[in-house]
């Protein structure tokens, strides 16, 4: 945002003071790529005016941008949340440390093991997750962070991760009436 004030006084004046207000921005999430079932992940943000500056983070790991059917993060109030399957409501708000938990059909957070720190212009938030088998696959990391003046430094993929665990497909069996021994079955990768 930008804003301007003239000075108070009896005559216009041509000089005005502004202040540039610069929106944060998402620096890295860490690891940023590499596979498994369970992980911690350290996602940082800047802010031009301090890491107190930053008041929340949104940190969806899914095949695209999406809420629903995703492991979706939030960061807001020193307390952590996760979207339920549908992507519209938020489940936990607990705090970094804590015994909390948060679980979808996708993944779990966990306050045990969690952490917040800032220091200069960086904030750094640790979250442990956990992903289900169901979301076996590549996966984007993707990042946006918002600080107290509602500006944000837009989404970013931040990474890659990879879950391990069978893919889900349409299961399909076929047998013929004359030899119902002989089932032949298998996995549509999709």
């Amino acid at each position: 945002g930008f804003r301007a004030t003239a000075p108070t006084g009896g005559s216009p004046s041509t000089t005005f003071q502004a202040w540039v207000e610069t929106a944060p921005s998402v620096i890295s999430v860490a690891p940023a790529s590499g596979s498994g079932s369970t992980q911690a992940f350290t996602f940082t943000a800047s802010s031009p005016s301090g890491y107190a500056d930053i008041s929340e983070l949104q940190l969806p790991f899914n095949t695209t941008l999406s809420a629903a059917d995703g492991c979706y993060m939030r960061y807001r109030g020193n307390a952590l949340y996760l979207t339920d399957n549908s992507g519209t409501n938020w489940l936990g708000g607990f705090a970094p440390g804590s015994a909390g938990t948060a679980s979808n059909s996708y993944c779990s957070i966990s306050g045990t093991g969690a952490s917040v720190s800032g220091t200069g212009t960086q904030l750094s938030v640790t979250v442990p997750v956990t992903f289900q088998s169901v979301f076996a696959g590549a996966k984007n990391e993707y990042a946006i962070a918002y600080d107290n003046d509602a500006m944000n430094s837009a989404w970013q993929q931040v990474g890659t991760w990879t879950v391990p665990g069978t893919a889900v497909g349409p299961n399909f069996s076929l047998a013929t009436p004359q030899d119902t021994h002989s089932v032949i079955s298998g996995v549509v990768d999709g």
